[in-house]
């Protein structure tokens, strides 16, 4: 089963890049790289590579709430490694589990790496969410799809459920309730579901201010992404305005929740295309961006890559922190 999901990837990667390269032209699109400025360009990967860290250390803070300590550099690299799997694997699971095993491995703590990895992941949605239903409503860039409700509709979905697992007063209400439905189960069944709800426990007692603080780092990593995305874009000629970068986002954001191609590749290109058009953006132009745009995801995950090998050979310890 997992051979034919890959291989229905592959083939629906293929379809969708050779359909994106007659629409745009695949001329213009070499010709679009070929005259990129290389200063620009040059400053989208330390741009990338700051966003990454940014989202380090909200994890690292998040981690510290809890009673854990990690440095950046150790939980940049699980995420790197994340990135890398994910390149490779279909879909996110594998990519989230190689993140997981990584922290857990350094903490020795899977329940709460786990807690903290989905609160972590609620947190950095939220804003994204947040401020593209705003632009959403304003300017859809694909009329016959419904991305402000949809955008709406994550955004629910999102504070929902960040509310029921980690709010204290609906968490203990959701904690009883799963107690009430494990009670007849195996022990050894019930006892893996408690460990895990002692992690979401301790992740509930993360105090309110640092809720706030972890919002703003969130922020944060969002404006470093738009300033990556306004980089690269400069270095093709066109200087789109921030609505259209955090539109670019959002939207980014709502189709990529699609797992249909490998890495997102073809669907991230063909958003690039059709977002960047309401800006004037040429689609040769755009497929361009979103080609580009892959090289950033590509350099993390070869730093993944490196790291994995490393922790092949023994050159790098899994439980270093």
């Amino acid at each position: 089963m997992p051979q034919i999901k890959l291989v229905a990837k592959l083939v629906i990667t293929a379809v969708i890049l050779v359909a994106l390269f007659r629409i745009a032209d695949a001329n213009r699109v070499v010709d679009a790289i070929r005259n990129v400025s290389p200063a620009w360009l040059l400053l989208v990967y330390p741009l990338s590579l700051l966003t990454r860290t940014i989202q380090a250390s909200m994890f690292q803070s998040v981690l510290r709430c809890v009673g854990e300590r990690l440095t950046i550099r150790r939980i940049f690299f699980a995420g790197a490694l994340s990135g890398f799997w994910g390149l490779l694997a279909p879909g996110e699971v594998v990519a989230s589990v190689a993140k997981w095993k990584s922290l857990s491995d350094a903490t020795g703590r899977k329940s709460l790496v786990l807690s903290t990895i989905v609160y972590n992941r609620l947190l950095l949605i939220l804003v994204p969410l947040a401020s593209g239903c705003v632009v959403l409503w304003w300017k859809n860039p694909i009329p016959h799809l419904p991305l402000a409700e949809i955008a709406a509709g994550l955004l629910l979905v999102a504070l929902t459920t960040a509310g029921a697992l980690f709010h204290p007063k609906l968490g203990a209400t959701l904690d009883r309730v799963a107690r009430n439905a494990i009670a007849p189960l195996p022990d050894f069944v019930s006892a893996r579901i408690e460990y895990l709800l002692a992690g979401l426990a301790l992740v509930r007692s993360i105090p309110a201010r640092a809720h706030g603080k972890h919002l703003m780092i969130s922020a944060a990593r969002m404006g470093m992404t738009l300033c990556s995305t306004k980089a690269l874009l400069l270095s093709l000629g066109f200087d789109v305005p921030i609505e259209g970068l955090v539109l670019l986002q959002s939207v980014m954001m709502i189709v990529m929740q699609m797992p249909i191609t490998l890495g997102g590749f073809g669907v991230r290109e063909a958003v690039f295309m059709w977002v960047l058009a309401e800006y004037g953006v040429s689609q040769a132009d755009g497929l361009a961006a979103g080609l580009l745009a892959f090289t950033t995801r590509f350099a993390f995950a070869l730093i993944g890559g490196m790291y994995q090998i490393a922790l092949i050979f023994d050159w790098a310890d899994s439980r270093s922190r």
